[in-house]
C-alpha cells in the first residue's frame, strides 16, 4: 500500500511541476505593442494666439498604455499646450493621464491645443511631437509582458511544484527506507 501512495505522490508531483512549466511558457509571452507616434506642427503663430488641430486614431484591439512620451518639443515658455486623447464614451485624458489606463478597441481623437506666450516673436514657427505605447490586452499584462497570473503568481506555481516535487521524493524515500 505504501509503495503504491510514493508512486501516486511521485506522479502527482511531476504533474504539478510540468503543468506549472506549461503555465509559465504559455503566460509568458510577450504581448504586442504599437507606437501611436504623434506630431502636429502650428506653423507660424502670433503672440497670444490659440491653435488647436486633432487627428483621428483607431486603436484596433483593447491595449493598456504603457508608456507616454508627451510632446516636449515646445519649450515651456514659447507658451502652454495640451495634449489629449478623446473617446465619444469616456471624453478626454490628458495624455500625461493615460499611463496604465485600459482602452478598449475603437475610435479616437488625439487633440493638442498650444497657448502662445505673449513673449513669442511674430511668426515664430512651433511643433510638438510625441509617442503613446500601446499594449495589447489579450490577456496579457502591459508592464511585465506576463498573462493574468503574473510575475508573482507564476512564481507561486513554480514554487508549489517544487514543493509537491520534494514531498513526493521525500515519500518515496520513506517508503524505501521502510522497506529495508
Amino acid at each position: 500500500m505504501t509503495a503504491r501512495r510514493g508512486r501516486l505522490a511521485l506522479a502527482a508531483a511531476v504533474a504539478a511541476v510540468a503543468a506549472t512549466l506549461l503555465a509559465v511558457l504559455g503566460l509568458a509571452a510577450p504581448a504586442s505593442s504599437t507606437d501611436l507616434d504623434f506630431r502636429f506642427d502650428f506653423g507660424t503663430v502670433t503672440p497670444g494666439q490659440v491653435v488647436a488641430d486633432e487627428r483621428a486614431v483607431e486603436v484596433p484591439v483593447d491595449v493598456t498604455v504603457a508608456r507616454v512620451e508627451p510632446g516636449a518639443s515646445i519649450d515651456p515658455a514659447s507658451g502652454a499646450f495640451r495634449v489629449e486623447l478623446c473617446s465619444p464614451a469616456s471624453g478626454c485624458v490628458a495624455v500625461e493621464d493615460l499611463l496604465g489606463r485600459a482602452l478598449p478597441a475603437g475610435e479616437y481623437a488625439l487633440r493638442v491645443r498650444l497657448e502662445v506666450a505673449a513673449t513669442v516673436e511674430p511668426g515664430a514657427a512651433l511643433s510638438t511631437a510625441g509617442r503613446i505605447v500601446l499594449v495589447e490586452r489579450s490577456g496579457a499584462l502591459a508592464a511585465t509582458g506576463a498573462g493574468p497570473l503574473g510575475p508573482v503568481g507564476i512564481l507561486a506555481g513554480v514554487a508549489l511544484g517544487l514543493g509537491a516535487l520534494v514531498l513526493g521524493i521525500l515519500a518515496v524515500r520513506r517508503r524505501r527506507a521502510g522497506a529495508r
